[in-house]
């Protein structure tokens, strides 16, 4: 049974159907993309720039922001001429993750500031529409909830994507590519249900303190009765019985600290606020 959960999404990886009707509008946050266009080893340059800047799934987006927002600003133009519909299922399920990751931390280095969360402005970093593809703009969560979860619903995606705050799946420190995206989802899952200080599972007593990913989300699980058993398989021990209970979300940035950030950068200047999410 609780194997099936994983057999349906990965057929639907395999079955991503059009696109439903997109938010349409502009934003300062990106630049305009070209109107077509197509790029070889797509994702290559994202990964350096995650392999540059992520550390223990912290990024350092004052040195990004200060080095490298040209080559961004150019990856995500790419992945905008890319019409997803005409990529295979794993390589969609790929682009699609790295647009929403990079889109983030671009949207991050826009309104970056001293003690600014992601939950600023009523959560305006994923309501503004600054996701770019071939058919105009969206907001991360239409792209997130709308796009993704709607036509592959893999809750293992919700693992997958970063919305930049300290409570979240940590980002990955390397792109997602269709060759690999299937593991990758389950490696970033595993680590998430056992990650300590996201996750804690309290044997002696019976009890999960488990993050606000799986309440907020049930029904991605298959609903609130299923959680326990989505999370037995990654953290390989029965869980039928325990008591569930939620742990506090920290909305802060998942930003390097100081002492770790690169020396010599400058802050990125702050863009104006935009006007979400969980």
């Amino acid at each position: 049974m609780k194997r099936a959960l994983f057999l349906c999404a990965a057929l639907c990886a395999l079955r991503w159907c059009s696109p439903a009707s997109r938010a349409r509008g502009r934003s300062a946050d990106l630049p305009q993309p070209p109107a077509t266009g197509a790029t070889a080893q797509l994702h290559d340059a994202w990964d350096a720039l995650l392999r540059a800047h992520v550390h223990d799934g912290r990024v350092d987006y004052v040195a990004l922001a200060t080095r490298d927002m040209g080559k961004l600003d150019r990856y995500l133009i790419a992945l905008a001429q890319v019409h997803a519909d005409s990529l295979p299922g794993p390589d969609r399920m790929a682009y699609w993750i790295n647009l929403y990751n990079a889109t983030v931390v671009r949207g991050v280095c826009a309104r970056w500031r001293p003690g600014w969360r992601p939950d600023a402005d009523q959560f305006g970093l994923f309501k503004a529409p600054i996701v770019r593809t071939p058919d105009g703009a969206m907001p991360l969560d239409a792209l997130e909830h709308t796009v993704m979860l709607r036509q592959v619903p893999d809750p293992r995606l919700h693992a997958g994507l970063c919305c930049a705050s300290v409570s979240c799946p940590p980002l990955r420190a390397g792109a997602y590519r269709g060759v690999d995206v299937d593991s990758l989802l389950d490696q970033a899952m595993r680590s998430f249900v056992n990650d300590p200080a996201r996750n804690r599972f309290d044997e002696a007593k019976r009890t999960m303190t488990i993050s606000r990913v799986f309440d907020w989300y049930a029904k991605d699980f298959g609903g609130p009765e299923a959680v326990p058993q989505f999370l037995e398989f990654y953290y390989g021990k029965p869980l039928a019985g325990w008591k569930v209970q939620f742990a506090d979300y920290d909305w802060a940035l998942n930003e390097v600290t100081p002492a770790a950030a690169a020396p010599g950068a400058t802050p990125p200047a702050p863009a104006s606020p935009a006007k979400k999410k969980k």
